[in-house]
């Protein structure tokens, strides 16, 4: 129930005419964690911050993301040409037709589709054929919402900046796996 007061309050003092009640909205908050570019915040995702490289004179987001055991790092640069590379690979190796369109799903939902470049690395982990789709999407998704802040409200509502907090099931004792048995006999 607090959280979702604090969430209320905080969503009143973002909106455009806060300014005008500010003193009522900071008679209830205190600021006590820090965001991006001098903005707190209290709950949400940790966005990367933005850097400026100076050889080619883009910005540059780099940001990591983790699914299950899967450790991912993405580096987003604005005015690209649209190269994706995921592993040294161009996205259009995945074989799999879900798993391109996991990858360029926060590009389609923020409209950027061929106006970034993204460079993908999977750290650590098992790398399969669904679990790095997904854990690029989240970090590319962090990336780009810490890139253009417009867009953070469209990533949030398509559900690309919320973090999957599921592991792997623990085996049970006397038993093949998590919720694997043994067959039962009578005799």
């Amino acid at each position: 129930m607090y959280a979702s007061w604090v969430i209320a309050f905080q969503y009143l003092a973002s909106l455009p005419l806060a300014s005008m009640e500010s003193d009522f909205i900071m008679e209830y908050r205190l600021s006590i964690a820090g965001g991006i570019e001098g903005e707190k915040k209290l709950f949400g995702p940790q966005l990367p911050e933005v850097v400026m490289d100076a050889e080619r004179g883009r910005r540059v987001a780099k940001g990591t993301a983790r699914v299950k055991k899967t450790i991912c790092s993405a580096e987003v640069n604005d005015m690209g040409t649209g190269v994706y590379v995921v592993n040294g690979e161009h996205y259009d190796e995945f074989r799999s037709l879900q798993a391109r369109e996991m990858l360029i799903t926060p590009l389609i939902v923020t409209d950027m589709f061929g106006k970034v470049d993204i460079k993908v690395t999977v750290d650590s982990g098992p790398i399969g054929l669904s679990i790095v789709p997904r854990v690029a999407r989240h970090a590319v998704s962090l990336c780009l919402a810490s890139l253009y802040p417009e867009t953070y409200e469209k990533l949030r509502l398509a559900g690309l900046l919320t973090s999957d907090p599921r592991k792997k099931e623990r085996n049970k004792v006397n038993q093949p796996g998590a919720r694997a048995k043994w067959i039962w006999k009578r005799r």
